[in-house]
């Protein structure tokens, strides 16, 4: 692989791995008493946006490059 199929996979990668907290840190058998708020469940949906739009720029950036 050469440096643009990098960073692809790893634009790709970023959504997931955030979808991928937001339903850990919600599942009460995992985290008992550390269930997450209603607050940090905002902030945690805020970030699947960023993070799409962030990997976005990523790959319009890599096909310009």
């Amino acid at each position: 692989m050469d440096y643009n199929e990098e960073n692809l996979n790893q634009e790709i990668i970023l959504p997931l791995v955030v979808f991928s907290i937001i339903l850990l840190i919600n599942k009460e058998s995992l985290m008992r008493n550390y269930k997450s708020n209603l607050w940090l469940n905002a902030g945690l949906g805020l970030a699947p946006f960023f993070s799409i739009l962030i990997s976005y720029n990523g790959i319009i950036a890599i096909f310009n490059f």
